[in-house]
């Protein structure tokens, strides 16, 4: 027998198990009115924009280690599919490093920038990845936070972010010269 009534159809009342423990029904304008107190406080906290930090439209890769080859291949295609964007690419410290590959992108007009050496590393929360607690192997998470802290620290007012196995088939500098506008 199951610990657990049978219920069927237009009978099945929830309150009716054993194992129901009752929950306070959720209003719509109550959850409404606290997300609407968190963004308060959240904007009060978020610091004003920066004026004059920022400049120009350009071009953001996270790349480095493993993934030079397939950045240079990015940064070759955007080359030849005509953008002449500025390029910053950035990567996780010495063990990324590759200065063959930073002198090649640099003559294609790409920058080279180590994430781990900018003076704001430190109070990001995991650049490098975090230990995965459900993995015997201790592997690590990738580090998805590098990808934000590399665009909000780049001198980019407007930017392209661009895996670094993103091949560009056309020149996305046309995109970001599109003007929108509301339907007439």
């Amino acid at each position: 027998a199951s610990q657990f009534k049978e219920c069927k159809g237009a009978d099945r009342v929830c309150a009716d198990c054993d194992k129901y423990e009752p929950q306070k029904p959720i209003s719509r304008k109550l959850e409404d009115a606290k997300m609407a107190a968190f963004s308060d406080v959240v904007a009060e906290r978020f610091p004003p924009y920066p004026i004059g930090k920022y400049w120009g439209r350009g071009v953001v890769i996270c790349g480095g280690g493993k993934y030079w080859a397939s950045t240079y291949v990015t940064v070759r295609m955007l080359r030849h599919v005509g953008c002449d964007l500025p390029i910053q690419v950035w990567f996780l410290g010495d063990k990324e490093r590759d200065d063959r590959y930073a002198a090649i992108l640099e003559r294609l007009g790409c920058y080279c920038e180590d994430i781990l050496a900018h003076p704001e590393a430190g109070a990001a929360r995991s650049l490098t990845g975090h230990l995965d607690t459900h993995k015997r192997n201790g592997a690590k998470h990738p580090p998805f936070e590098a990808k934000s802290f590399a665009v909000l620290h780049s001198p980019f007012e407007e930017v392209l972010y661009l895996d670094a196995d993103c091949y560009p088939c056309a020149n996305p500098t046309a995109a970001a010269t599109l003007t929108l506008s509301a339907p007439a």
